[in-house]
Parts: C-alpha cells; sequence; structure tokens
C-alpha cells in the first residue's frame, strides 16, 4: 500500500495540462483540481507527467478520470523508476541558460540528457535552487524550456526539467532509452507491429511508459493489444491513445 498522504495540498504542474494542486490521495491515486479549464485533451489511460518542486522531482502516472477542473491519475511512479527508464545518455549541444537577475545568460554545451534532466559545461557559475530557462540545439530548431538548478557548478551544472513542452519532451526521448515489462533496455528506432488489422513496419519513439509509433500503413484501435518488435525481441503493448494521429503505446506488464 502506498502513502500518497505527503502529496496533497502540494501543488504541481502536469505535463501536458499545466498547473494543479492535489486535493485528495487514496492507496493508489492522486485527485488533483485547477483553479480554471477543464483538462482538455486527456483521456483515461493517457500518461502524463507529475513536476514536484517540494522535494524537487518528476513522477509518471496515468490517467484515470477527468471532470471539469478536476484529474484523477493512478499510483505515480517516482523520481527513481524514471532513472531505470531514462539512463542518462551523452548529448554534446550548444545550450544558452538564462535567470532573472542575470547580467548575461551562461553559455557552454550539454554533456548528456534524459527526459529529467541535463548535465551541461558552463562558462559561469549558476545560483543553486534558481529556475532557469534554457535554449538548446536539438533537432532543427533550439529546444526552449524551464528547469531548475540541482547543481551550478562552474564546468559540472545539473538541472532538473520543471516545464518540457510535450512535442519537445518526445524528442528528447527519442535519443534516450526506455525498458520493457521484463526490464530490458528498448531502444527508438525503426520497428514491426502486430495488429489485429495486420503488421506494418513502423518507427518506435521511447517514453517513459511505452513509445510512441509512426508508420504510412498503421491501422490500430485503442485498447487492443499488440506486439511490438524491435531489436529482435518481441513486446506485448496496449494502444492507449490516438491523439493528434500518432498512436501511442504502453507496456502490457
Amino acid at each position: 500500500m502506498a502513502d500518497l498522504q505527503g502529496w496533497v495540498n502540494v501543488p504541481v504542474r502536469v505535463e501536458p495540462g499545466g498547473e494543479a494542486r492535489v486535493i485528495a490521495a487514496g492507496d493508489r491515486s492522486l485527485h488533483l483540481r485547477r483553479d480554471t479549464g477543464a483538462w482538455t485533451g486527456l483521456q483515461p489511460f493517457d500518461t502524463v507527467s507529475l513536476v514536484r518542486v517540494t522535494p524537487l522531482g518528476r513522477w509518471w502516472a496515468a490517467v484515470r478520470e477527468t471532470d471539469g477542473t478536476d484529474l484523477h491519475l493512478g499510483l505515480p511512479r517516482p523520481t527513481g523508476a524514471d532513472r531505470r527508464r531514462y539512463a542518462r545518455q551523452a548529448v554534446a549541444s550548444t545550450i544558452t541558460v538564462w535567470w532573472p537577475g542575470a547580467d548575461q545568460p551562461a553559455t557552454g554545451n550539454t554533456t548528456d540528457m534524459s527526459v529529467g534532466g541535463f548535465s551541461a559545461r558552463l562558462d559561469r557559475e549558476v545560483p543553486a535552487g534558481v529556475n532557469v530557462a534554457a535554449r538548446i540545439s536539438l533537432g532543427e530548431s533550439p529546444m526552449t524550456c524551464i528547469a531548475a538548478t540541482v547543481d551550478g557548478r562552474l564546468g559540472n551544472a545539473r538541472f532538473a526539467f520543471t516545464h518540457l513542452r510535450p512535442a519537445d519532451r518526445d524528442m528528447v526521448a527519442a535519443i534516450t532509452w526506455t525498458t520493457g515489462p521484463d526490464g530490458a533496455a528498448v531502444p527508438s528506432g525503426p520497428a514491426w507491429l502486430w495488429a489485429s488489422a495486420g503488421s506494418a513496419r513502423v518507427t518506435f519513439d521511447a517514453t517513459a511508459l511505452g513509445g510512441a509509433i509512426t508508420g504510412d500503413d498503421l491501422k490500430v484501435h485503442r485498447g487492443e493489444r499488440v506486439v511490438l518488435a524491435i531489436d529482435d525481441k518481441l513486446l506485448l503493448a496496449r494502444v492507449v491513445s490516438l491523439a493528434g494521429g500518432r498512436p501511442r503505446l504502453a507496456w502490457d506488464d
């Protein structure tokens, strides 16, 4: 039985979704409420990221139900689970870091990255604990994000993402690895998908609890069980979302 009472009255950021506060907790669930606006775009079984500032960390949880400004989530997976699924990968990209009160931004290069955060060699020290805006050269255009400074020492700074757009999170996830239901590493890349409509060649992009797939001849239904073949390994999964025309899978473990 999980003790989630420490979450009650704690402000969090839901990605995707926005700011909210935990108003109640059960044995394996959280009840969140936002001030205004419905939780549009979220459906049961979708996976969201929870960013908690005190103590700083990132969790993953599945959506159970949405009701206006209320959001019901399942048991959140703690930061430790996130680290098991996303080992940091060496990523060398140019970066600019700015924070309120800085007379000029810090510049340098990232050294490694995961969906939880990144490390960088910067040309100046960053105050510990301060929230920063970072512009990182990934993909065709720079990624701009918000992060909290874990360690701002010169030449060895570490940051934890506190706000990352879903599209940017998927881009970061595409260069990292996820783990399958048996704990084995599963990379992003070309794969085969076998569904009720037949098999198709797809591209698999790793996410925290499974992955997203794209393909020209892809025909799947929400909720169906499928098999993903990648790197000579067969993995059981279920289709949890068809949002945006890009099916998302969760490991069927």
